[in-house]
This record gives structure tokens, sequence and C-alpha cells, in this order.
């Protein structure tokens, strides 16, 4: 456990922050260089960023050439890539699996989408989670259908091996994969698009039938530096905007992060902090988009506090942690009352969670709240600029940000935020549910 602490009458923040490379990005480039070549990641990757989720995929990819078993840990993006990934590669027998909350975390859509185009895949437990026997082979079909509204990364699992599957009738047709209902986390499919195409295969969207049309064919290997996180950089942002309320003196400059032609939709972030937006009163948004962003926009809002009412939370459900019971729980710690509210939106239920300024005053008295972080990342981050506001605040399992942002806490260090070193409570971060 760590205590953060800062006097705001005596420190200013200041310094210059090098944000990690995306690991968004960097786990479909990883997954992308590997069906281009089998020369190592760091050769045409060189910026590849030093986290779990990264590790986990580049360990992955090497031990699968000896079959066996492969846990990916707690890595959601590894265990949707790697099914779709392992189950295209003829002479493959992986049981993958992962951690308990991994267990728990549904991937049957992805499985059956799979088994359509002559995947052999198993449970090796629960039916529709984790652990999977997989058995590589060719697969082969000309269209399919999913359903957009559960996960994008069931469909970018499902764009990157399209190439590789074998056309089911003659003349070499494009593989059309067909999306229903609302589609979730649109930037994140326009991201896997944009990195295919840097590999040479160009996905088509054809709008009036809510289709990717993907041509067959190899990807091509090329060099490929990738962007700062976006989503690294939103607890910044959150910061900022923060100290520019509490007239704290803010001069923290951000190294690595593209703002022209970016790839990646939490750069929204900027929009959504910007003080001009938050004068207006109670806040309502759609994040649908980008659902990584609502744990920082939800503790940021209430800090500032501004209202909010943010749509499309519902997939928060099948995170790390289910993060809508996670932030009721930490919010409720600060003196934030956050309901949650759900809704049939075109056949399916949504999820808004709902801030109306009402508070608990018995939490809202400086004590020092203890953040429980549930071994998710974004939880632990997320509730960092609440030291500006309170003055201190202490979060379990720091090491949980490892999966993206290893270097947080020391960069927090280093623009003026004291940080100490406490013992950690027995339970195991991962198990610790809301």
């Amino acid at each position: 456990m760590i205590r953060l602490t800062f006097d705001r009458n005596r420190t200013n923040l200041q310094g210059t922050v090098h944000l990690p490379a995306s690991k968004s990005i960097a786990a479909r480039a990883l997954v992308l260089h590997h069906l281009a070549s089998k020369e190592p990641a760091e050769d045409n990757i060189p910026n590849l960023p030093e986290c779990d989720d990264t590790r986990v995929i580049k360990r992955a990819l090497t031990d699968a050439s000896a079959n066996g078993t492969i846990n990916i840990e707690g890595a959601g993006t590894a265990m949707r890539f790697l099914t779709a990934l392992f189950a295209c590669q003829p002479g493959s027998d992986i049981i993958l699996t992962g951690n308990n909350r991994m267990q728990q975390r549904p991937i049957g859509t992805l499985v059956e989408a799979l088994r359509t185009l002559g995947a052999d895949i198993s449970y090796e437990g629960k039916e529709g989670f984790p652990p999977l026997r997989i058995r590589g082979k060719q697969l082969s079909g000309d269209s399919l259908t999913m359903d957009g509204s559960i996960s994008s990364q069931y469909i970018s699992a499902m764009l990157m091996i399209a190439p590789l599957v074998k056309p089911a009738t003659e003349g070499n047709p494009p593989f059309r994969l067909t999306l229903e209902g609302k589609i979730v986390s649109v930037p994140y499919i326009d991201m896997t698009c944009a990195l295919m195409e840097h590999y040479g295969i160009e996905v088509a969207w054809e709008e009036e039938t809510g289709s990717l049309l993907v041509p067959r064919g190899s990807y091509v290997d090329k060099p490929l530096t990738i962007e700062g996180d976006w989503s690294a950089a939103s607890y910044w942002y959150a910061m900022q905007t923060l100290a520019m309320k509490l007239c704290i003196p803010y001069s923290v400059k951000l190294e690595g992060l593209t703002y022209t032609d970016c790839i990646q939709g939490d750069s929204i972030c900027v929009e959504l902090l910007d003080p001009q937006l938050l004068m207006r009163g109670e806040i309502s948004i759609d994040c649908s988009d980008t659902p990584d962003l609502i744990p920082t926009l939800a503790v940021a809002y209430f800090l500032l506090d501004t209202p909010f009412r943010i749509y499309g939370a519902e997939n928060l459900r099948i995170k790390e942690t289910d993060r809508i019971d996670a932030l009721a729980c930490e919010l409720g710690k600060l003196g934030c009352v956050l309901k949650v509210e759900s809704r049939n939106w075109n056949d399916k239920a949504e999820e808004i969670l709902i801030w109306d300024g009402t508070k608990n005053e018995a939490y809202d008295n400086g004590k020092c709240a203890r953040i429980s972080t549930y071994g998710d990342h974004r939880m632990a981050m997320s509730f960092a600029p609440a030291v500006l506001r309170f003055g201190h605040i202490e979060i379990e399992h720091p090491e949980v940000v490892n999966k993206s942002y290893p270097a947080f806490w020391d960069d927090l260090k280093s623009v003026g935020i004291g940080i100490d070193i406490l013992p950690d409570t027995e339970d195991n971060p991962s198990d610790n549910e809301p």
C-alpha cells in the first residue's frame, strides 16, 4: 500500500513526464508482427511498453511454439487476441488460461464466432469462460455476423486473423464481418484497422450494411513507432484540471503523445476534462466508445464538484473488476453518492453512472481514505488525483499499475507528490471484489 500526500499551500506541481507507449497499440502490433514475421518484435517495434500486458503477449507468442499451457494472468486483451490467433495456427495445441478474475470474464461470443469458421476450441472449465483448449487449424469461410455491443476486442481479434481465413467460394472474395446492434468502442476497431493497413491489409467499412470487408492475403512486416498512451495521459489531464480549480501552480509537461493523426480514441480526454466544458454545470456524456476513461472521468468530475451522467458504462462489468460496483464503493469513501441506472436502448441494456451532487458529509471530512483497487490498474490511477483535493489518500496494492503504466508512482513523485510505502493488506488484489 502507498500513501500519497500533497500540501497545496507549500508545493507546486512541475516537471516532465515521459508517458509509456500505448499498450492497446502494442498488443495489436505484436499479433500483427507475429503474423507477418518470425523475427523478434523488438527489431521493428523499438518502443514496446514495459508493462505486464505487453510482457504477457510477448511470452505467449514465444511459448506457443512448444504448445502446452499458457497463462496470460489478468490480460483480457491477450485472452481475446490470442484465442483467435492460436485458433488459426495449424499444428498448435494450447491451453489458454488466466487468473481467477480472467476465468470469470466471458469469452463465449468469440469462441462461437471462431467455431463458425471451423475452429477447434473447447472449454476446460465452465462453459463460456476460460481456460480454453485450442487446437489450431486452417479456418475457412466468407462471412460472419457478430454482436457489436459486447466487446470491440472480439471484433478486433476476428479482423486481425480474417486475411488468413481460407475462402469458402471461388474468386477469393474479401471476408465480410457484419456487426449488429450498437457498436461499442468504435475507436478501438478503427485502431485495429489502421494497424492492419500499416502491415499491408486495408479494411473497408461498408456503412450501408454495417460490414467490414477484409481482403485475403499476407501481412508485410514494417517498422512501427508506437504512440504515447492517451489512457495514461488522462490521469494527468484530470490532475491538471483539478489543480487549476484548486489554484495549485501546475507546469507538468507530457512527452510522447501524438496530437495529430492519433489513432487512440482516448485522446478525447483533453476535451472531456477541459475546464471550459466543466463550467457549464452538469456533464452528460456517452462513453460507450471510450469505456476506459470512465473511472478517470467519474472520479475527476466528483473531485471538481461537477455533477455528471455518464452513459455507456455497461461493459465496465466485465473489465479487470466490475468497475461500476468498484467505483460506487470507492467513491463512497470520498463522500460521493453514486447512482447507477439501467435502461433499454436499441434492445440492449445500458447502464448510466449518475452523480447529482449529493454527498455523504460523514466521509468528506479530511480523513485519509483507503482505496481498494480490486486488481485493477485503472482503479488505482483514477483515484490518485484525489490527493490534491484531500491532501492525502492511501491506495492498496499499488503494483497493479504494472499492467499498463509501471512508472506511474515514480512519475507522480517526480512532479511533487509525496509517496510513502506502507504494509499492504493480506488480500489478493485480483480477488478483492466490491
